[in-house]
C-alpha cells in the first residue's frame, strides 16, 4: 500500500540521516532534516487518510483513514 511504502521511505531517511549527524568525522547535524522529514510524513500520512476518507460509508473508509494516521504518527514519533 501506498502510505506503507511512504512510511518506510521516510523512517529510512529519517535513521540515514541521524547515523550521518551521529558519525564522528560528520562536521553537520541534521537534526532541522529529521524533524521536517517527521513533519511532512505526519502531513502525508494525514492527507492520505483524508484522501480516500467517504462520509457516506464510513464504514468501508474507516480503514483507509487509520492507514494514514498509521503513517502521520510513526513518521511523527520516528522525527
Amino acid at each position: 500500500m501506498l502510505s506503507n511504502m511512504i512510511t518506510i521511505t521516510i523512517v529510512a531517511w529519517i535513521v540515514i540521516l541521524f547515523f550521518m549527524s551521529m558519525h564522528e568525522t560528520s562536521k553537520r547535524n541534521f537534526k532541522n532534516e529529521i524533524v521536517s522529514l517527521g513533519v511532512l510524513g505526519t502531513f502525508l500520512g494525514i492527507a492520505i487518510g483524508l484522501y480516500h476518507f467517504d462520509a457516506t460509508d464510513i464504514k468501508r473508509s474507516l480503514p483507509l483513514l487509520l492507514e494514514g494516521l498509521k503513517t502521520a504518527f510513526i513518521t511523527s514519533g520516528v522525527g
